[in-house]
């Protein structure tokens, strides 16, 4: 008889809704706790979270609650990861597959990767890091698809998104800092903006490490455009004059 997991949910914004819909129609995993951010979704149960039956295990925005929580994984899926929570996951003894960051170990969290390897080795447990973008789309996909290359010259990636569709105001609004004035949403002083250039730097570090590119350094380039109008976004209300669209762009050299 094969295995079952038992899971916790971490954040059930767009990715966590998924991960905690996939978690509930997994034959081999046991949802065990769902952690929340926003009191609105507190006491609810997880199913009405995802758009699926309901469940019986009833949503949590206090920490102590979901640590207590017996579980062997637990799939941590905010927008920002908080290295202290994590290694609070870890020193419970909880393994952490985590979707917001360390995609490239060698070249993610310096500072904080001792932190991190010692709240492991305390809780004898594991951190993997996973996602989508990045993670599958900018640095598994493109691995893959070099196998169809004879020679490879440059590998470019774009993204681009729409948010005015975005419907999260604390993302659209507090963490990525549309409709700020531009000083205040710039590298240096958005944490948010710093957090973004590490993690989609890492990406262009393990493709350099994989293809043999033997890089020396990631080169972060961001610029900002202004609103021309005030307009009506799904997140809310941009005012004319304020950051309206972002241009990130990292260069392996």
């Amino acid at each position: 008889m094969s295995a079952t997991y038992r899971v916790i949910q971490w954040a059930t914004g767009s990715v966590g809704r998924e991960a905690l819909r996939a978690i509930l129609i997994h034959p081999g995993l046991e949802l065990t706790g769902v952690y929340v951010h926003s009191r609105d979704k507190r006491g609810l149960d997880a199913g009405a979270l995802c758009g699926e039956p309901d469940v019986g295990v009833v949503a949590t925005d206090k920490i102590e609650e979901i640590l207590a929580c017996d579980a062997d994984c637990v799939l941590y899926a905010p927008r920002h990861a908080d290295v202290e929570e994590v290694c609070a996951i870890l020193r419970s003894g909880k393994n952490v597959m985590a979707t917001p960051f360390l995609f490239h170990r060698r070249s993610s969290y310096n500072d904080d990767r001792e932190k991190i390897e010692d709240a492991c080795r305390e809780g004898n447990s594991s951190v993997h890091g996973t996602g989508i973008h990045p993670g599958f789309l900018g640095m598994v996909l493109p691995v893959a698809l070099t196998g169809m290359s004879r020679t490879i010259d440059h590998v470019r990636l774009e993204e681009r998104a729409d948010w005015s569709f975005y419907d999260s105001p604390r993302i659209t609004f507090d963490n990525m800092r549309f409709g700020y004035p531009p000083e205040e949403a710039t590298i240096e002083v958005n944490p948010f903006a710093r957090f973004t250039a590490d993690i989609f730097g890492q990406q262009v570090w393990m493709l350099s490490e994989v293809l043999g590119a033997d890089i020396d350094e990631v080169r972060t380039d961001h610029e900002l455009t202004l609103a021309p109008d005030s307009r009506e976004l799904r997140a809310g209300q941009l005012q004319a004059g304020t950051v309206s669209g972002q241009r990130f762009c990292w260069t392996g050299l």
